[in-house]
């Protein structure tokens, strides 16, 4: 229901200024009855599976973790430059699995690095990434997070959403199953179309909407 009410929002106006009244209600954590030891072990923990270099967590695959840009977000608005510093590193190399043509993201890269999609796009995903980069638009007020979010309000209302408003699951990440699809993802809008499509499951389940 908050992911309906977030792409309605951005449809409606897509300004920072309503994308910040849009995530009003996700204005930081509430108090903490954490001890001082567990708080402090888990910011380590938070700080050490950081790629300071590319952003995202230190994995293989590459995508961004939610609710690790996102606590780096409350941490930044609060004043803290090294959580800053950690989330805009993740919101740039993500802004690589954004689909140039139709919008979206793509569900991760391989090879430790942000260059090397799987084009898959699951409804899940997208979600997660819109509700970061209009978070992001909000309080950082750059450009760059605002179109991401547009983009991926796009994308989910173009090809993921029901005639009822629903929802669907995801869109295969090949043209033609078990084939690459590299260069058919290359293409502009036009030139995929002239090819076709790649499947759209259209299951709906609770989990998206």
């Amino acid at each position: 229901e908050r992911f309906a009410r977030l792409l309605r929002a951005i449809v409606d106006d897509p300004s920072p200024e309503q994308l910040a009244a849009a995530t009003a209600d996700a204005d930081g954590p509430a108090p903490s009855a954490l001890s001082e030891d567990v708080r402090n072990e888990l910011q380590r923990r938070h700080r050490q599976t950081f790629d300071p270099l590319l952003g995202g967590l230190r994995s293989s695959q590459k995508s961004m973790d939610r609710e690790q840009v996102e606590y780096a977000l409350w941490r930044a608005a609060e004043g803290d430059a090294e959580q800053l510093q950690i989330a805009t590193t993740s919101l740039d190399g993500a802004l690589q699995l954004l689909d140039p043509a139709w919008g979206g993201v793509y569900q991760y890269s391989t090879d430790g690095d942000w260059a090397h999609p799987h084009f898959e796009k699951l409804g899940r995903i997208q979600g997660e990434y819109l509700r970061i980069y209009a978070l992001a638009c909000s309080q950082l007020q750059q450009e760059r997070y605002c179109a991401a979010a547009r983009a991926i309000q796009r994308y989910v209302t173009d090809f993921l959403t029901s005639p009822e408003g629903a929802f669907y699951t995801a869109q295969d990440a090949d043209l033609t199953a078990g084939e690459h699809a590299g260069d058919y993802f290359a293409l502009d809008d036009r030139g995929r179309r002239a090819l076709g499509i790649p499947r759209v499951d259209t299951h709906v389940y609770a989990r998206e909407n």
